[in-house]
């Protein structure tokens, strides 16, 4: 009877948490918005560091006159 109990109680508690199936809260919105932001920050970086690469590669082959 106990284990009833507790199993009715649980099933009560997380009934709210599994009947929201939409996450438009605040805090969803918010976390969606650090992730674009982290995103566009990590391509950004990415292209510069292989602009970089690339100036450093044609450096070297100017002055070495041969493929680095």
């Amino acid at each position: 009877m106990k284990v009833i109990k507790n199993l009715l109680l649980m099933m009560l508690i997380s009934a709210p948490l599994m009947a929201c199936d939409t996450n438009d809260g605040g805090a969803e919105k918010l976390g969606e918005k650090l992730d674009n932001a982290a995103e566009s920050t990590k391509d950004a970086v990415q292209d510069t560091a292989d602009k970089v690469g690339d100036g450093v590669e044609d450096a070297c082959e100017e002055v070495s006159g041969e493929n680095c």
